[in-house]
């Protein structure tokens, strides 16, 4: 029973960080510097906004010298690295439990709830300054729409 405990724990935990990585990275590029915002092109990830993100702040509030950003930048880094490998051999089960989850709360909602439900979760990726791009063409878990295949 711990056992499931202690899973059940790491998943909100992930859910947690997931969901405030996505607000907390769309108020960042709204607020970011000219200097660092981002083009429709660009190929930054997430996790590259927060690290850049953490260091402006560390820089910002604890006045870093060249030579400690550089080695805060470089300490990041490398524990990112490091978290990535932790992550790796679970990723593909917490992604099929929140896909689960989701599911789940779907079956829960009446047809009103599920339509907004269901684009709050299948929007395609966001581009600062471009506003959400829908998917197209690409299969989901939402149920057909009447007269489509």
């Amino acid at each position: 029973m711990s056992a499931w405990k202690a899973i059940l724990a790491t998943l909100v935990i992930f859910g947690a960080g997931l969901v405030t990585g996505a607000v907390s990275g769309r108020w960042l590029r709204a607020q970011a510097h000219p200097a660092f915002r981002l083009g429709p092109s660009s190929q930054m990830t997430p996790w590259t906004a927060q690290r850049r993100a953490f260091l402006r702040r560390l820089d910002r509030e604890l006045d870093l010298n060249p030579a400690q950003h550089a080695r805060v930048q470089q300490l990041i880094t490398e524990s990112q690295d490091r978290l990535k490998k932790i992550w790796e051999p679970i990723t593909p089960q917490a992604r099929q439990e929140f896909h689960r989850l989701r599911g789940e709360i779907r079956a829960e909602l009446n047809p009103d709830q599920q339509h907004k439900f269901d684009t709050l979760f299948h929007k395609g990726p966001r581009h600062p300054g471009n506003g959400p791009k829908e998917r197209t063409g690409e299969a989901t878990n939402a149920p057909p729409v009447a007269g489509k295949p």
